[in-house]
Parts: C-alpha cells; sequence; structure tokens
C-alpha cells in the first residue's frame, strides 16, 4: 500500500467497513498494525461517524445513517458497540460538523469474592467484595 515498514509502530491504522448488522450505523472492524482491535478506538470510531454523516464518502455508502441535525451513529465491532453524536448542519454538499461526541457508560468488570485468612495459622474465609 505504499506506507513504509510499520513494524514496532502503531500507525497505520486502518478499518473495515460493512453495512449493520443490528439496526442503524455500520459495522467496523479497526485494525493497529499486527491486529485487530478487540473493540474500537475512540478517535477511529469519531471518524468513521463523520465519515458516515457525509454524503458521497465510502461510509456513508455502506452505513444506515439517521437524519437531523443531531444524530448519534452507532459504531458496531466485535466487543459491542460505540456509539457517537454528532450535530452537523447544513445537507449534502453544505454539510458541516460542528461537534462530536463519545458516550460512554460506567459497567461492572467483574464481581466475586476474596478468599482472605484470619491469621496465618487459620483456613480462609470468603470475605465479599
Amino acid at each position: 500500500m505504499g506506507l513504509g515498514d510499520a513494524r514496532g509502530r502503531v500507525v497505520p491504522k486502518l478499518a473495515l467497513i460493512a453495512p449493520p448488522q443490528h439496526g442503524q450505523g455500520v459495522s467496523s472492524r479497526y485494525f493497529m498494525p499486527h491486529a485487530c482491535h478487540a473493540a474500537h478506538a475512540v478517535t477511529g470510531a469519531i471518524c468513521i461517524a463523520v465519515a458516515a454523516a457525509l454524503e458521497g464518502s465510502v461510509v456513508h455508502a455502506a452505513a444506515s445513517v439517521p437524519r437531523g441535525q443531531q444524530r448519534v451513529m452507532r459504531i458496531e465491532h466485535p466487543s459491542g458497540f460505540l456509539e457517537v453524536e454528532l450535530e452537523i448542519t447544513g445537507f449534502g454538499a453544505t454539510a458541516q460538523l460542528k461537534r462530536a461526541a463519545v458516550l460512554r457508560t460506567a459497567r461492572i468488570l467483574f464481581d466475586g469474592h476474596v478468599l482472605v485468612p484470619e491469621t496465618r495459622n487459620s483456613s480462609a474465609q470468603p470475605v465479599a467484595a
């Protein structure tokens, strides 16, 4: 592709785009030089969402794009999805991006028990984490 030697670097970053599998948005696989990202980088998701909103782009052709000045583009990835909120004024060739924001939520990463001995010589008793 003429991108030079990428060994030991984190660029180039490429994405494969396909129509969405679960409603509006676009399906994407985001690649670093050595592997497919398990989810999607925020910067890559913003770029893909903006490209999807631009009529005539390759991404727009594959995406199911919501209408309106305020819109949320869903980027589907191997671990789920990432939503990017866009504010766009104008239509077609006069469209202008005013704002892009990533919508994130906190989630529980794990839940369980830890075994902590009361003393060194006693048996371990479960303690709720």
